[in-house]
């Protein structure tokens, strides 16, 4: 049997397409020059941790959940809430509902 090393390799094994690993790779941060190198590593080991948690057949992506993770703590709400509105709305122009979670 063929090891499995990256999302595409998980992918190819996925042929009924019913645990969304398609979705895996979406809005991966790609390491850029400009970033600092404990930022590379950050989103390298998130990446290798999602990879092994995908190995696991009872594990799925959500099409319809989203993981935001390393925001900017001086981003509001609102301004997280418009961004992903904006994105939504120019991707996927009809299927889309924001929900919002109050925390006491």
């Amino acid at each position: 049997m063929k090891k499995i090393k990256d999302l595409e390799d998980l992918v190819q094994l996925d042929r009924n397409n019913k645990r969304n690993l398609h979705l895996a790779d979406e809005g991966i941060c790609r390491p850029e020059p400009w970033m600092l190198r404990q930022d590379t590593e950050k989103f390298e080991h998130s990446q290798r941790e999602k990879v092994e948690k995908l190995k696991n057949p009872n594990m799925f992506v959500s099409a319809t959940r989203i993981i935001l993770k390393y925001l900017d703590r001086t981003i509001s709400e609102a301004q997280l809430k418009d961004t992903c509105h904006m994105f939504l709305t120019e991707n996927h122009p009809t299927k889309h509902k924001l929900l919002t979670y109050v925390t006491n």
